[in-house]
């Protein structure tokens, strides 16, 4: 065999890693493998097998630890093989596995779509972390924001409404006792990042739909009219955007 073919070859046998008999892949390479210590070439050879499959079930639970608390050991990692299974790592970086994780879970489980949610925002909140910090206009810079003008927002934010208190079940996912939550009552927050630390603000569905509306690129007046919001929440989300500086520029209508 040359190079390729047991590159090749040693890379299907990784990728089987839910296979019960993958002799028929490993007998590829097994002669070309040299062996260490007691075991077998053939044996050798699953060992990588098998850490592929406990590596990404590591990152994923690293990434969903939040889930993982909520679905519990046995169905998370039954969810985390099934998903590894159809969804091979594609990147060097196992911080980039498992971003349509909320997806797969929304298919997995239809009628529990707070696990959808949640797994939503801890996606969101690790592309978070790992963003660079913008920090966008002084608060000072927003006086003349005028009705027809549209915001441009930084880059280091999320937006989120949720159909259950995820927000509120990720702030316990550490706990050592079954946290006492209502899953029936709705969540909505604002999620940037300042100083080097992600600063996240418990909001209402007006807020998140107006930051929506905005970040799309609609005008102010016409955010304003679309969006289901009381003149209280928005005097205190424009407020907020500010002096969290938040908006990276305002595009003014051509006059």
């Amino acid at each position: 065999m040359n190079l390729r073919d047991i590159q090749e070859s040693f890379e299907a046998l990784i990728l089987e890693a839910r296979s019960s008999t993958p002799v028929a892949v490993s007998a590829a390479v097994s002669s070309e493998i040299l062996p260490g210590g007691t075991l077998a070439a053939k044996d050798s050879l699953l060992v990588y097998s098998r850490a592929y499959l406990f590596r990404l079930t590591e990152a994923l639970g690293e990434t969903y630890e939040a889930v993982w608390r909520l679905l519990g050991d046995d169905d998370f990692f039954e969810a985390a093989a099934n998903y590894i299974a159809l969804n091979p790592s594609r990147s060097h970086n196992l911080s980039h596995y498992g971003k349509d994780f909320p997806e797969f879970l929304r298919t997995t489980f239809p009628k529990t779509e707070i696990l959808h949610d949640l797994a939503k925002f801890e996606s969101k909140f690790a592309e978070l972390f790992h963003k660079r910090e913008e920090t966008g206009l002084e608060p000072s810079e927003l006086v003349t924001l005028t009705p027809t003008a549209s915001l441009e927002f930084v880059d280091s934010l999320f937006f989120l409404t949720a159909v259950g208190p995820i927000y509120a079940i990720w702030k316990l996912r550490e706990h050592p006792e079954p946290p006492d939550i209502d899953f029936t009552e709705s969540e909505s927050v604002i999620a940037c990042k300042k100083n080097g630390q992600i600063f996240i603000r418990e909001s209402v569905p007006g807020e998140v739909q107006l930051a929506s509306l905005l970040l799309e690129g609609h005008s102010v007046a016409d955010s304003l009219g679309r969006a289901t919001i009381t003149p209280e929440q928005v005097e205190s989300f424009f407020s907020f955007i500010a002096q969290a500086r938040l908006i990276r520029r305002i595009i003014r209508e051509p006059v």
